[in-house]
């Protein structure tokens, strides 16, 4: 292998992972803005990410696309921005003819040109002919682009190719494209794996449990372990709430008792020599304006309400005492660690 073959590789690898990436990257948020992204991806039930993409995603509404490598790029594009698209559709490496000029050709082109780099690690080296032609195509992508957007890709790729590389700058790209290219096969291979776990599962060979195990290893290496912080924050989360409900179930203990009490005495009276339907009214309209001034007090709400908002209050607030008394009990039985 000469020096000037491997330099042709690595200038190539240069111009793919800094220009390339980034002329995706400008292509993806002319669609979809970095805030938007993970909501575009919920909303495709035919994408289907791998752990360390979702991670990606799930971060760009404060990182935007600088994370985003050339794969998950393609691949967000490809799914997502339905008004980029190849003169024949996204056909497996299918090669856009020279006639073929449109955004989401050019986009397949660098993708094609990225598994051209590939296939060519095992030496690490091109020819003067062969680079050349990768060259030009990335020249011809770039002027169109540029043209369309105004953007400057057409002299930084000048630029990659008038500099003089140092075995420094080689390796450091020679590396960058070596972990590409891993990165990508191991994501195949993971992929692979999980198509064959739904097999197994939908088949029966292998047990639920045991998968929801596997699934929750993965989610901690991918996450990392849960730090003493996180467990802390989540033990006052439950102590507040518990604290909130204490309160709250004295609220509950309060209605049931009034409510006992309003019970009772309408009782009385409807067995007593002296009912009527006005005084009966007077009564309840009283233990209702009592009960909800408390209740006002207790949330702050204004007062100037009406006999017909007291009585509507009250109402609307038994579904609530419900709630209260069924959380209560739940939450009395989680211990705190």
């Amino acid at each position: 292998m000469s020096s000037k073959e491997r330099i042709n590789y690595a200038r190539l690898c240069r111009a793919l992972i800094d220009i390339g990436t980034e002329l995706l990257r400008e292509c993806l948020s002319r669609h979809i803005q970095p805030t938007d992204i993970k909501n575009k991806v919920i909303g495709c039930p035919s994408l289907k990410l791998m752990a360390p993409f979702i991670v990606k995603v799930n971060n760009a509404h404060t990182q935007g696309y600088s994370k985003f490598d050339i794969s998950l790029l393609y691949i967000l594009i490809r799914k997502l921005c339905l008004q980029i698209s190849p003169t024949r559709g996204w056909i497996p490496n299918l090669i856009p003819t020279v006639n073929e000029i449109a955004e989401g050709d050019d986009v397949e082109r660098i993708h094609l040109i990225r598994n051209e780099i590939y296939g060519h690690l095992p030496n690490t080296c091109v020819s003067d002919n062969v680079y050349s032609r990768y060259w030009t195509e990335l020249e011809n992508i770039m002027c169109r682009y540029d043209a369309k957007y105004h953007t400057p890709y057409s002299n930084q790729l000048s630029y990659i190719a008038n500099q003089c590389m140092d075995d420094v700058t080689e390796k450091m790209y020679l590396d960058k494209i070596q972990q590409l290219y891993k990165q990508d096969t191991d994501l195949r291979k993971e992929f692979k794996k999980v198509l064959d776990e739904v097999s197994d599962l939908k088949r029966g060979n292998i047990s639920i449990e045991a998968a929801v195990t596997e699934t929750r290893s993965k989610i901690a290496k991918v996450e990392g372990p849960i730090s003493d912080e996180r467990i802390g924050a989540l033990r006052f989360k439950i102590i507040l709430c518990k604290h909130y409900l204490v309160t709250l179930s004295a609220i509950l203990a309060y209605a049931q008792t009034c409510i006992r009490c309003l019970t009772e005495n309408i009782w009385r009276f409807l067995q007593s020599d002296y009912f009527s339907i006005l005084q009966l009214k007077t009564v309840v309209k009283t233990f209702l304006h009592l009960f909800v001034c408390d209740l006002i007090k207790f949330f702050g709400i204004g007062h100037g309400f009406s006999s017909k908002n007291y009585l509507l209050l009250f109402l609307l607030y038994l579904p609530f005492l419900l709630l209260v008394q069924f959380l209560t009990k739940m939450f009395s039985e989680i211990p705190i660690f």
